[in-house]
């Protein structure tokens, strides 16, 4: 008997709580969301970039207070987030989060005031960007064929 091949689940492509299958830019099993979303990412000089995942993932680590306990929560890798954070760190001056050592009492993460800050004004743009295109994404999604 053959089975049906199951698509390529990538964690790393989470949004909304929805795993996507690779490719397909749809979450496994849901058809269709009801509406075109707007996805920002921004690119910095030297290959450095801040979207949606990354955001995802501080926003992870602030409410478990832990790297591998926020991997956990969006089905990665302990060291894919290491890198992700550790490349949002490079993207900026100023440190986004602060590690402590594990050990018997434990380790953790935490958010520095300005990855706080940095997560509030990426929503904002989010939002910002989304009231600013609405009407074009209606006008998209009525376009569409799904």
């Amino acid at each position: 008997m053959l089975r049906p091949r199951l698509p390529i689940v990538h964690p790393r492509r989470r949004e909304g709580g929805f795993l996507y299958a690779g490719g397909s830019g749809r979450p496994l099993g849901v058809e269709s969301q009801s509406m075109a979303k707007l996805r920002i990412r921004i690119e910095f000089p030297g290959h450095r970039s801040l979207g949606p995942g990354k955001i995802e993932l501080l926003e992870a680590v602030a409410r478990h207070g832990s790297i591998s306990a926020a991997a956990r929560s969006m089905q990665m890798s302990y060291r894919h987030a290491w890198e992700m954070l550790d490349g949002v760190n490079d993207c900026f001056r100023e440190k986004v989060i602060e590690t402590e050592t594990g050990g018997r009492a434990g380790g953790g993460a935490s958010l520095t005031p300005f990855g706080r800050e940095l997560i509030e004004q990426y929503r904002s743009m989010q939002e910002k960007a989304e009231t600013a295109l609405a009407s074009d994404l209606e006008r998209l999604e009525r376009a569409s064929s799904r």
